[in-house]
């Protein structure tokens, strides 16, 4: 029987190849090359797109590191200038107290009534002021504490605010002496003496308003014990009295 070959020559010869052992070996190592050339740009996609990855972490890294470090020098700054603000208020507060408003200056009203409630016989031979400063934490500073406290401690602790409080002392010493008098009669005028500063009023020289001695100030006035001596040869018996003014301070704290 005679074969008529249709395909037209070129062709014929193609598929010739491709039908021949040699043609095969040359597609199979041509898909090998294609499934190494694709499997070679996946990987170095992948190591590319991993290793950009791992330098940006790396550089994510040392700027995190260079911002932990502002951080810790601005709190370390802040800290500093904390300090010294609450320095500063301290002595604000305590200018404040030193230089009062009016009506708080008393010393001198003090001083200028304090002849009027000496009964006669009853000599003072000293007159001493003392001051004493200290600090006591503020009465909103305890509430925000106890606050904190009934709240199971959550949160930030409030830091606890400071203020000073200024304690004034008057310490008068003197003597009692009565002409012929026995030491009870002087134990007598200073007992008077004591009981007028402790509920007697009087007229002040300067603005005629009626005032006792005792006004903004602690209602206890405290004694040494009474000596008695002599003094230019003649018996007199010596005593002290302490006096307190009321605990000073800018929020009121006792």
């Amino acid at each position: 029987m005679i074969r008529i070959n249709l395909l037209p020559q070129q062709a014929g010869k193609a598929a010739a190849r491709a039908a021949s052992p040699q043609g095969g070996t040359v597609l199979v190592a041509l898909i090998l090359f294609v499934a190494f050339v694709v499997t070679f740009g996946v990987f170095g996609f992948f190591f590319s797109s991993k290793y950009n990855e791992e330098k940006k972490a790396a550089e994510l890294k040392a700027e995190l590191e260079v911002v932990k470090k502002k951080k810790a020098d601005l709190e370390r700054e802040y800290s500093e200038l904390r300090d010294s603000l609450e320095v500063l208020r301290k002595q604000d507060r305590i200018l404040q107290l030193l230089d009062p408003p009016e009506g708080r200056l008393y010393w001198a009203e003090k001083m200028n009534i304090l002849p009027a409630y000496l009964p006669e016989g009853v000599f003072l031979t000293k007159i001493d002021v003392t001051e004493d400063v200290r600090e006591v934490e503020t009465r909103e500073s305890r509430q925000a504490q106890q606050r904190w406290v009934q709240g199971g401690r959550k949160g930030r602790q409030p830091t606890k605010e400071m203020t000073p409080v200024i304690r004034q002392k008057l310490t008068l010493d003197g003597v009692a002496y009565v002409p012929e008098g026995t030491s009870d009669q002087r134990l007598e005028r200073i007992i008077e003496f004591y009981q007028r500063l402790e509920s007697e009023k009087v007229v002040t020289p300067f603005n005629n308003q009626e005032v006792g001695f005792l006004d903004q100030m602690t209602t206890n006035i405290l004694f040494d014990e009474f000596d008695q001596t002599r003094v230019g040869g003649r018996p007199v018996t010596r005593f002290r009295f302490f006096l307190s003014s009321r605990p000073l301070s800018m929020d009121g704290s006792q």
